[in-house]
């Protein structure tokens, strides 16, 4: 019985050893994804709290301003969704991570709008999309499944890429397209290179991202002249004890 014990202790250990020397092979042949982090407000239209917002965005302005400015993430904040496409085709990002109640991947106007912006990204050849969204009715609207009957879009044909009836995904240009539910923890923000945040005041419902809006105002406000200025005001309200800790060594530096 030991000696049946002892072997399959060994077959595990081979396999162990094998899967690590796949991971290892992996890691070193597969460029790290660098990815922009596209944040719709309107993500939680339909939620009755701040909890969930507050909680993403606490990880993502860490992310941002926790550091040294040097050292941290650009931050974009638009007014409408499309009005981030200059910003996503002028960054060194690989991906796209879109956290919206719309995926904005629609066949239609020859123009980007704030429903098929992401079809205007010109490295999506290469690119990965991923759309993150809320709960099953986001999709269902997205793909036809639970549409409204009246409207400002056309929703008797539904042309999404996520909509398998009416297109193919390749037609879309991008080398892949995903979509994940309720999957914000999941976003490795070590990938991030970028992160645009937009307002859309036509979708957005202000209550529950109304504690993530104040903050943003306060970067944009218009009394700080340059960008170093806004992070390091924003950078002062949201984590002061480290700024505190921060001044304390330069000023024992000096």
């Amino acid at each position: 019985l030991n000696r049946y014990i002892f072997l399959e202790q060994m077959a595990v250990k081979r396999s162990n050893t094998r899967n690590r020397k796949l991971e290892q092979s992996r890691s070193t042949t597969e460029p790290a994804q660098r990815a922009y982090l596209s944040i719709d407000l309107d993500y939680w239209m339909q939620h009755r709290s701040k909890d969930s917002a507050n909680a993403f965005f606490q990880r993502v302005f860490e992310k941002i301003f926790g550091v040294e400015f040097s050292r941290a993430i650009p931050l974009k904040i638009v007014e409408l969704h499309q009005h981030m496409l200059d910003y996503v085709n002028d960054s060194d990002a690989d991906a796209l991570f879109n956290v919206d109640y719309h995926a904005d991947l629609m066949r239609s106007e020859s123009v980007p709008l704030e429903h098929n912006w992401i079809n205007f990204v010109n490295w999506r050849g290469r690119g990965t999309y991923v759309w993150f969204h809320p709960d099953q009715r986001s999709y269902d609207m997205e793909v036809g499944n639970d549409l409204p009957t009246s409207g400002s879009y056309n929703y008797e044909k539904p042309r999404s890429a996520f909509s398998p009836d009416h297109y193919r995904r390749e037609d879309f240009g991008w080398r892949e397209i995903r979509s994940v539910q309720e999957g914000l923890s999941a976003i490795d923000l070590d990938d991030i290179v970028e992160v645009g945040i937009a307002l859309s005041p036509r979708f957005t419902v202000e209550y529950p991202v109304s504690d993530v809006m104040n903050i943003l105002a306060l970067y944009s406000s218009r009394q700080f002249r340059t960008n170093e200025e806004a992070h390091k005001a924003v950078q002062r309200r949201l984590f002061p004890d480290r700024v505190e800790s921060l001044q304390r060594r330069r000023t024992a530096i000096w």
